[in-house]
C-alpha cells in the first residue's frame, strides 16, 4: 500500500510541475478590432464592447479567440476627447503582460455610425 501512495505522490508532483512550468508570455502582440465605446473615457481608460479577436495570444502564450465582450483598455497616447459613448471605432492595441494595464490602445479611428458590428 505504501509503495502505491508514494508512486501516486510522485506522479501527481510530476504532473503539477509540468502544468506549472508554463511561464508568463514575455512577447507583445498587436491587434486591430472594431468596437463601440461603452463608457466615457476616465482615468486613462476607455471601456469598449469589441468584436471577437481571433488568434489572440494570452498571458501564457496560448493562441485562442478572445470572445466579443465589454472591457477596459488603457488609452496610451490617445486623446480621450476623440471618442464618446456610442461611437463605433476601430482600435489598434497591443498586449504587454509585464505591465499594468496589460492592454493599451495605440490608435483609434472612428467608423461611420451605420457600421455593422458583430458583438455576439
Amino acid at each position: 500500500m505504501r509503495t502505491g501512495r508514494i508512486a501516486f505522490v510522485v506522479v501527481a508532483a510530476a504532473l503539477l510541475a509540468v502544468g506549472c512550468s508554463k511561464g508568463k508570455n514575455k512577447e507583445t502582440h498587436a491587434y486591430t478590432v472594431r468596437a463601440v465605446v461603452a463608457k466615457a473615457p476616465a482615468a486613462g481608460v476607455v471601456y469598449l464592447h469589441h468584436e471577437a479577436v481571433p488568434d489572440f495570444i494570452d498571458a501564457f502564450g496560448d493562441k485562442s479567440t478572445m470572445k466579443s465582450m465589454s472591457m477596459g483598455f488603457a488609452l496610451g497616447s490617445v486623446d480621450p476627447s476623440t471618442v464618446a459613448v456610442g461611437d463605433k471605432v476601430e482600435v489598434h492595441f497591443h498586449t504587454d503582460w509585464d505591465t499594468k494595464p496589460t492592454l493599451r490602445i495605440d490608435s483609434v479611428k472612428k467608423l461611420p455610425p451605420d457600421t455593422q458590428l458583430d458583438l455576439n
